[in-house]
């Protein structure tokens, strides 16, 4: 059975400051943890060929990569490459929601300790913070790839299943092609019987966890500035397994997940929320709009340009003008303004206390 993933409490100990006068602990790295870390995440490639030499092919310990860097940031440091290995390992043993989780504790550690953090900056230069950020963006490609989706009798299938599967009827001269053509088989019968519940519930996943990537994208891009690694395809590949799940559950009569988390599926959904807005426009009007109604609208700008002009800045800036909604005035101007002197003379004018 999969671990449960990191349920709230969870996350805000792993997020806690460490207990004395170092609240980020010490620099772990070359050391024993940090090797048994990696040793219990290596496995072998079983593609490989093993020629006279055949041994047992070691296989990862995700339950261990999970004990060992708990304690590591429970106790010992706050450091990314360990979350970053948490973080991984949460997704091979719960899959979205477990990445999901992973990407929050990365967010919530980068948010938390962003002079602190280990591995520290040095000189201001925070390339080896965005090499540990850029090795989990990559693995974490691989991880949503593998995550469940649907489920056969035997066993569950994933995205990488899917781009097999559909490939299948083009590889009549593949070594592979029953596989291939099995596999078609398995996943056209796994997208009738998989419970529309467990449907649904991959879909509101994957909503938490495009939250998720939003929220790391931004606080990575404010606390490491221009050395940030970009999330796009990370970013891409979600919005394909997510447009795939909505597909999914709306063949099979379910209410899309897409249109409770501003991510529509079909074609026409920009212009149904444009009458729905019209439609409460007067209500609201005469209501007055909330706080929470105007920065959630801000992330509906967002979500709009991000599905039709990708390419604009818009998106990015409301998602910014999003964030920010949520920062006092001296938190905003330390994450935009990097030079201490003018950050000191815009203090000064604004009486702002440092």
């Amino acid at each position: 059975m999969n671990a449960p993933h990191a349920p709230a409490d969870l996350l805000a100990a792993l997020l806690a400051p460490l207990p004395g006068s170092n609240p980020t602990g010490e620099d772990l790295s070359f050391s024993p943890e940090f090797d048994a870390l990696d040793e219990a995440r290596r496995e072998d490639d079983a593609s490989l060929d093993q020629g006279d030499w055949v041994t047992t092919l070691k296989v990862a310990d995700w339950r261990k990569v999970i004990d060992i860097a708990t304690a590591l940031l429970n106790a010992r440091t706050k450091d990314l490459r360990v979350a970053a290995r948490y973080a991984e390992a949460s997704g091979r043993l719960n899959g979205v929601a477990g990445l999901e989780a992973g990407f929050r504790l990365v967010a919530g550690l980068l948010q938390a300790f962003p002079d602190t953090l280990h591995p520290l900056p040095e000189d201001s230069d925070s390339e080896e913070r965005a090499g540990a950020l850029a090795w989990l963006l990559q693995r974490a490609l691989d991880v949503l790839k593998a995550a469940p989706l649907l489920q056969t009798e035997t066993r569950s299938l994933c995205w990488d299943d899917y781009e097999r599967a559909r490939s299948g009827g083009n590889r009549s001269d593949d070594e592979h092609a029953q596989e291939h053509a099995d596999l078609a088989t398995a996943w056209d019968a796994a997208t009738r019987t998989t419970p529309l519940t467990r449907l649904e519930a991959t879909g509101q996943a994957l909503n938490a966890l495009a939250d998720a990537i939003r929220t790391l994208d931004l606080i990575s891009a404010g606390v490491l500035g221009d050395s940030a690694p970009s999330l796009r395809l990370l970013r891409d590949q979600h919005e394909r397994i997510h447009h795939l799940i909505n597909r999914l559950i709306a063949e099979r009569g379910g209410l899309s997940a897409a249109a409770s988390a501003q991510h529509p599926a079909n074609d026409d959904a920009p212009a149904q929320s444009a009458r729905a807005g019209t439609e409460h426009a007067g209500q609201r009007a005469n209501r007055g709009m909330s706080r929470e109604e105007a920065v959630a609208m801000l992330g509906q700008v967002a979500a709009y340009f991000r599905r039709t002009e990708p390419h604009s800045p818009v998106a990015y800036l409301a998602e910014k003008a999003a964030t920010w909604a949520n920062m006092p005035l001296h938190d905003w101007l330390r994450q935009v303004v990097k030079d201490d002197g003018a950050l000191a003379h815009i203090d000064e004018l604004l009486g702002v206390e440092r």
